[in-house]
Order: structure tokens, then C-alpha cells, then sequence
């Protein structure tokens, strides 16, 4: 049984949607051999006819990054696009959002720079350089994928750039970069899926002027700050003709109360953005990894009420066997680890 399977059951048999907002894979030595896992891998979604993105592309993905599927020949340079397809990019176009399913891309660089100075410096105060430390997909980007055969795109993004200040007003420089995104892919031909890449967390100041990191469900960043937050940028997106989807948080783990308070959280923000916005899907992560074989461990029922317009549980794959996605051992070795922990199609999520 593959650990897709584990996720997918779990969304049959509770007659809910789902998708998968991140798979992916490493170039380099045993590429065919990943490629071959990744392809299975594939079918097995499609006949589930679960919606998936492949992590990941970026204008600022180094030479040495193995993940990257489309990169720029000139990563970070002013007016980089993505211009360079990896050898994951076979299998992704293969798959296309042909069917009425969302499958297509993540493009992480608008979650870069959230790490400045080994995430000493990095904060609401100091939320980095755009077009330096990070930047959205430019235009030509969003062409060149469109060329490829992509349709439907993950656009990460950060909390603190958006929202300075918890439950304060959004900033409007940044809001309107990401409208001028879904302005630029609804002329490409593509959908866009927000994604608040934030695991959970808040990297903000202290009346020390101290950086500090604010985690969802403390007193600091009470479950409402997150609420609050998609009720303001559902406002002032709704509508967009490229709007595919809100994805609510990236990751969130190690919050007080565990998966119980994320599930919580979560359902304040659904319900907040209901009040703006009745009909965009909104991806709901799992807890900690969102890993497709620990979601039924994770959350043993659904949480999220069914009359709140469409919503996707939106779970994560990688097949290394940490599900770390860096890939760090051989190929050999993973899969001998896959034979023992009895996972016979995917060596990992």
C-alpha cells in the first residue's frame, strides 16, 4: 500500500476533498529511479483523482538546489525568469489540469529571504529587499509556465510582509504585488493558489526591539490574528478571475494544544473568509508535515464543516524517508528502508 493511499482512503471514506500541495523529488545521481517512483506515484493520484503540485520552481533556485523543476539561467539577477526546466518537469507537464483538477506547480519565491542572517535579522521590521531577498513570479515567468503546459500554480508568500503587525491593516504595497500576480496569470492562462508559507509562526519585534517569533495559539498570536488576516486578503483578492485558492497555512506544527489547536485555528480562518469570499476553495493543510501516510494518525476525523463552501485537505509527499524532501541518502538506501516500513509503491512521504 502506497503512502498516498493512506491519504486518499481517509478522504474517500470520509466523502471529502483533498490535494496534494507539495511532491517532490531530486535531480542527480538516480534520477530515472526517482522519476520511476514519482511516475507511479502519479497514476496512483490521478485515479484518485486527487489534484497535486510538484515543489518546486523559483527565479532564485541556486545550480546546486535538486528539487527545482524550473529555474533561471540567471537565479536572483534583475529581471530573472524562470527559463530552465529540470528533468521533473516530464512527469509534472504529463499531468496537466486538464480534467477540472488542480495540478500543476509551487513557486517558492516569495517565502526566500525568511531566513535572513540565519534568521537573526529576518522580521515584520525587516521583512527583506524585494526583486533582492525575495520577489512573486514575474510575468514572463508565468509565460514560460504556461508554455510548458502548466495551468495551475502555488504561489507562496509571507506573513509578515503582508500584515505587519498581527490583526493591524495589510500592507498595501505588498497586497498589490500580489494582485499584479493574478492580474499577470489570469493573461498567462493560469490559476493561482496563495499559500501562507509560515508553518505556523509569526517573526515579529518585541518593546525590547528584539526579534521574536510568535507561534499560532499563544497569547501573543491568538488563533483570531490568523482569521483576521484571511478575512483582510480575501477582500482585497476576491474576485480575481486567476484566483484558484487560499492556502491557509504551510506546515503549522509545534503550536500549544498540537493538532486539536490547529484545527481550531483553522476554522476560524475558513469561517472568516466565508464572510468575504463564498466559492474559492481553500486548502486546508494537515498538522505538523502535512505527510499523506501520518494524516489519519494526525487528525482521525475531518474538521471542517461541510457547508463552508468548497474546501481541499491539502496534504504533502516527499519519498525520501524522513519525508524531509533533501534527499540526503542514496537511492539504494531509501528504498531499502521503504521494503521494511512496508510502504511497496513509495519509498516515503
Amino acid at each position: 500500500m502506497s503512502q498516498l493511499r493512506s491519504f486518499t482512503d481517509w478522504l474517500h471514506a470520509h466523502q471529502v476533498r483533498g490535494v496534494v500541495g507539495e511532491v517532490g523529488w531530486p535531480d542527480g545521481p538516480n534520477a530515472k529511479q526517482w522519476e520511476a517512483v514519482a511516475s507511479t506515484w502519479y497514476d496512483d493520484a490521478v485515479s484518485a483523482g486527487i489534484g497535486t503540485y510538484a515543489w518546486a520552481a523559483a527565479e532564485q533556485w541556486p545550480p546546486s538546489y535538486r528539487l527545482a523543476i524550473y529555474r533561471s539561467h540567471a537565479p536572483g539577477a534583475a529581471g530573472a525568469r524562470l527559463d530552465l526546466a529540470g528533468p521533473q518537469a516530464r512527469l509534472v507537464t504529463h499531468y496537466p489540469s486538464d480534467d477540472g483538477t488542480l495540478r500543476g506547480v509551487a513557486l517558492a519565491d516569495g517565502s526566500f529571504g525568511a531566513s535572513l542572517a540565519d534568521n537573526a535579522r529576518y522580521s515584520s521590521q525587516h521583512p527583506g529587499t524585494y526583486g533582492a531577498d525575495y520577489r512573486y513570479p514575474s510575468a514572463a515567468s508565468l509565460q514560460y509556465l504556461h508554455a510548458q503546459g502548466v495551468r495551475s500554480v502555488r504561489v507562496a508568500f509571507q506573513w509578515e510582509r503582508l500584515q505587519p503587525h498581527p490583526s493591524g491593516p495589510l500592507s498595501q504595497v505588498e497586497l498589490a504585488r500580489l494582485r499584479e500576480v493574478l492580474t499577470s496569470a489570469a493573461t498567462a492562462g493560469l490559476k493561482v493558489v496563495l499559500d501562507l508559507h509560515n508553518y505556523g509562526r509569526f517573526a515579529g519585534m518585541g518593546p525590547d526591539g528584539r526579534r521574536r517569533v510568535l507561534v499560532l495559539g499563544s497569547p501573543q498570536l491568538p488563533a483570531a490574528a490568523l482569521a483576521d488576516l484571511w478575512r483582510r486578503l480575501a477582500a482585497g483578492v476576491s474576485g480575481a478571475p486567476a484566483l484558484g485558492g487560499y492556502g491557509l497555512m504551510n506546515e503549522p506544527h509545534d503550536l500549544p494544544g498540537g493538532a486539536r489547536a490547529w484545527e481550531r485555528a483553522s476554522q476560524l480562518a475558513l469561517v472568516a473568509l466565508r464572510v468575504v469570499d463564498r466559492t474559492t476553495p481553500v486548502l486546508v493543510a494537515g498538522y505538523a508535515s502535512s505527510g499523506a501516510a501520518s494524516w489519519a494518525s494526525q487528525h482521525p476525523q475531518p474538521w471542517l464543516p461541510a457547508a463552508a463552501g468548497p474546501v481541499l485537505y491539502e496534504a504533502h509527499q516527499y519519498f525520501d524517508h524522513d519525508g524531509s524532501g533533501t534527499y540526503a541518502r542514496s537511492f539504494a538506501a531509501e528504498q531499502a528502508e521503504a521494503t521494511r516500513q512496508g510502504w511497496a509503491r513509495c519509498p516515503s512521504d
